[in-house]
């Protein structure tokens, strides 16, 4: 019964500390997010979110390919960032073939108020530092 006891104490304290985490990164979301990543083969991906305070964000994404071609998109939705994940909703997306709602999820490495550190398990192979995105926050 003690082992139980301890048990569950230390569960609610994890189950706690969690919660709190996921409440300060909720509130540091609001803004506008960037991230630029070069590829050895020239190419160049480059994001921007702007996040509102109930966590609708907009996303400006620019692909820089071979031969000078360049892709743009804008894609709208919601964020919700559960148990240290941020998961993302896509609503609306400016590629008319796109599938949606389109919904990833990133496990949240670290967070705070000017740095955002995005670990994506489907771009690990694609990014040099292993599927990890540093988004920095725009200051005004």
């Amino acid at each position: 019964m003690k082992f139980a006891l301890t048990l569950l104490a230390l569960g609610c304290l994890l189950l706690g500390c969690h919660k709190y985490g996921d409440a300060k990164i909720r509130s540091s979301l609001p803004g506008t997010w960037s991230f630029e990543q070069n590829f050895a083969n020239g190419n160049k991906y480059e994001s921007e979110i702007i996040v509102a305070s109930n966590r609708d964000f907009v996303c400006h994404i620019t692909m820089h390919g071979q031969s000078n071609l360049v892709w743009h998109y804008e894609l709208t939705g919601s964020i919700q960032i559960k148990a240290g994940y941020w998961i993302e909703t896509v609503t609306r997306h400016s590629d008319t073939n796109a599938k949606l709602p389109m919904i990833s999820s990133f496990k949240i490495i670290r967070a705070d108020e000017h740095e955002l550190v995005l670990e994506s398990k489907f771009m690990e192979q694609e990014l040099p530092n292993g599927g990890e995105r540093v988004f920095q926050k725009r200051t005004k």
